[in-house]
This record gives C-alpha cells, sequence and structure tokens, in this order.
C-alpha cells in the first residue's frame, strides 16, 4: 500500500486553481480530477497517530524524518469542510522544520496582515502581523492544507488508514 500512495501522491497537487476544485480531501476525487492519497493499510508500526488533522499529520512528518520510526495515520471520522482560519507568521518557522513551507506557500492560501475577533466577548481584539519579525500571516484553505500535509507523510514513507474502512472508527 505505500507505494500505491505514493503513486496517489504524484498525481495529487497543491493549489489548484481549477474552478470549483476545493475538495483536496485525502482519497477525494476533486472536480478537476486530482487525487491524494488514501490508503487502507495493515501492518507492523512503531507509532499509531491517531487523527489526521495538521496537529496528527504534522506528528507523522516529524516521525518521518531519516532514521526515524515508522509511522501510521489513523482518520477517525470523515471530514467536513473546514473555512475561516488563519496561520500566523509565527508558524513560517514550524511550516519550514516540517519541510512543507515551500509547498504551503505555493498553496491557494492569501496572505493575512492581521486578524479581528471577539471571542467571549463583545470586545473585539485586534492582532496586527504587520510588524511581526516573521512577517505575514495566511488565510488558509484548510481542505488543501490537510491534502498537503497528507501528501507529504505518504511521500515520506507515513502510511495513512482509512479507520472507516477497517472497521476501527
Amino acid at each position: 500500500p505505500p507505494a500505491q500512495a505514493a503513486d496517489a501522491a504524484e498525481r495529487g497537487h497543491s493549489g489548484c486553481r481549477s474552478t470549483g476544485c476545493r475538495a483536496l480531501d485525502p482519497g477525494g476525487a476533486t472536480p478537476c480530477g486530482a487525487q491524494t492519497p488514501r490508503v487502507t493499510g495493515t501492518g507492523s508500526f512503531d507509532v499509531a497517530v491517531v487523527g489526521g488533522g495538521p496537529a496528527g499529520l504534522s506528528v507523522a512528518l516529524q516521525l518521518a524524518r531519516e532514521d526515524g520510526p515508522s509511522a501510521a495515520v489513523l482518520e477517525p471520522h470523515a471530514r467536513r469542510i473546514r473555512f475561516g482560519e488563519t496561520l500566523p507568521p509565527g508558524c513560517r518557522p514550524l511550516l519550514a522544520q516540517l519541510g512543507v513551507l515551500e509547498a504551503f506557500t505555493g498553496g491557494p492560501h492569501a496572505r493575512c496582515e492581521g486578524t479581528m475577533a471577539a471571542w467571549g466577548s463583545p470586545e473585539v481584539h485586534y492582532t496586527d502581523y504587520r510588524l511581526h519579525p516573521e512577517g505575514y500571516g495566511w488565510r488558509i484553505d484548510r481542505d488543501a492544507f490537510g491534502a498537503m500535509l497528507a501528501r507529504t507523510a505518504v511521500q515520506r514513507g507515513v502510511t495513512m488508514i482509512d479507520a472507516a474502512e477497517t472497521g476501527l472508527s
């Protein structure tokens, strides 16, 4: 299965600009026909990462370094569309450490100079990124971000396991 997943990852892409193409879920076909990796696998792994979101995939990417333990990511639930998310500029070094900064910056994410939010109160809090040492942040396309992380993990030898297809969900 990892070889098939690597082939699927090669066919995938990030930052698709095709009209209506947003569904870059692992395993999903997009309106433009691109595929992202989806593997149902069994076998022996050193580490099982439960959850195929950005946090779980980041852990898997860290584990996939040279001579690291073998890893499998178990995606326990169906994905849902997410929107309105941002990454602050402080994430730039983390993306570089994971080895995905170039793929991320080539994706469909919009530059963000700051954020405004009112969490739990009527008072609006503004965070200005313009003077941040790492520069600007991004309004992210969460589906494209997750698909890019999943493709990169598969390319680095991580096995993706669809829990629904294995009866583990």
